[in-house]
């Protein structure tokens, strides 16, 4: 099976760019309305998004009008609120209706996707058995 990637594009929808510059570089963010995320309440930075600019990862540092911390943050860019950085697999179905535009994309940073480590496949209960079965990508 070949490695599965995560994929995080910059989004906003057609509506909010109409009457705007659509970005070319990272920096012409600043012009735009950002949907950012921050973590909790409790992690005070917003959190960065990043790019990779000539083969080196690029930390962009967001000045959000509002931040959201879940899902809500997908909706807000349909309605037109701003842009904002989205895993691609949440957003893929809208990316395809065109609902949603990819902006920036050869700025697009992948990452590899997510692994699990455990020590021992002895001594596990069944709740962990079934958690590691439903997590398995095969």
């Amino acid at each position: 099976m070949p490695p599965l990637f995560i994929s995080l594009p910059v989004v906003a929808s057609s509506n909010y760019l109409q009457e705007k510059d659509v970005p070319v570089s990272i920096n012409d963010l600043d012009k735009h309305s950002l949907i950012g995320m921050r973590i909790s309440s409790d992690h005070g930075t917003e959190l960065p998004w990043e790019f990779l600019q000539a083969g080196k990862m690029v930390k962009y540092h967001p000045h959000s009008q509002f931040m959201i911390n879940n899902h809500l943050r997908k909706q807000a860019a349909l309605d037109g609120l701003g842009i904002t950085w989205l895993a691609r697999s949440s957003v893929e179905q809208e990316l395809a209706s065109a609902q949603l535009v990819e902006l920036l994309a050869e700025f697009a940073i992948t990452y590899d996707s997510f692994y699990l480590y455990y020590p021992s496949r002895k001594g596990h209960s069944n709740v962990f058995k079934l958690i590691i079965d439903l997590l398995k990508c095969e």
